[in-house]
């Protein structure tokens, strides 16, 4: 019977075709409902995690800090603090640039800024720096302003406790500068009648001993003014920062007004 033997052939050769043995699946086949949900399942995000040491300019550790990390794209915040031996952690961060504050009473705010990859551990060493002291003057006229009746620098009066400024556990404490002689600007005579008024900005740096250096304005406004200005500020003294009960080293801002009377 060889027609029905050549059928019989044919639906083998058709079942070998349809299913031969190691051929791969053809492209647009239906996956398994596991397969298909594992190829919509995005990609695992990578997180980040930034860890640092916060310590003083005399290498103490600074516990109490208040630690903000915020993401420059979207805004996020993170918050923490840091612990007794000054350390800190922030995990589960997405990559990207970053901008990191630390503060704490009796120091300057110190600025970061920084970047981070996916999958990142990062750690940064920061260390944190006294706070300025401020001082602002109103010089009316041409009347000198006095600041302080001038006292001997050798009989200086101690500072007191409620001026020192100590984390929570006794840590990094710092007693501010405080001024102990020196005269205000006058007003030069010229300048008044010249009718020239204005704000003189000026920075300079109070060293270990309490004297004054490193004068520099910041704004200028005349000449005369700038001068009476940087002339009187060398000239004032004071009870230097301690840190921890060591003189240190702080900055100075100062800001004088000059205002003509009656006008």
């Amino acid at each position: 019977m060889p027609v029905l033997r050549l059928v019989a052939c044919g639906l083998v050769a058709a079942i070998a075709c349809v299913a031969p043995a190691g051929a791969q699946q053809p492209t647009g086949s239906i996956l398994s409902g596991r397969q298909q949900e594992a190829s919509d399942r995005p990609a695992d995000v990578g997180f980040s995690s930034l860890t640092g040491t916060v310590s003083d300019r005399l290498g103490g550790q600074m516990s109490g800090v208040t630690v903000t990390l915020t993401h420059s794209e979207s805004g996020a915040r993170r918050t923490t603090t840091t612990a007794s031996d000054g350390t800190f952690e922030l995990a589960n961060l997405p990559g990207g640039a970053y901008a990191l504050l630390l503060s704490r009473e009796g120091f300057a705010r110190t600025y970061l800024g920084l970047g981070l990859d996916d999958n990142e551990r990062a750690t940064e060493t920061i260390t944190m720096q006294v706070e300025s002291v401020s001082d602002t003057l109103r010089v009316v006229s041409g009347t000198a302003a006095s600041l302080l009746t001038p006292v001997r620098p050798s009989t200086p009066r101690p500072a007191s406790s409620g001026d020192r400024i100590c984390s929570a556990d006794g840590s990094s404490c710092v007693v501010p500068a405080r001024k102990v002689s020196g005269l205000g600007p006058q007003y030069p005579v010229s300048a008044r009648d010249r009718g020239v008024e204005g704000v003189v900005i000026a920075e300079a740096t109070i060293d270990e001993q309490g004297s004054i250096s490193d004068v520099r304005l910041l704004r200028s406004v005349d000449e005369q003014l700038d001068t009476t200005v940087l002339e009187a500020v060398r000239q004032w003294q004071y009870l230097p920062t301690t840190l921890n009960g060591v003189p240190t080293a702080s900055l100075l801002n100062l800001t004088v007004e000059f205002v003509i009377a009656g006008r």
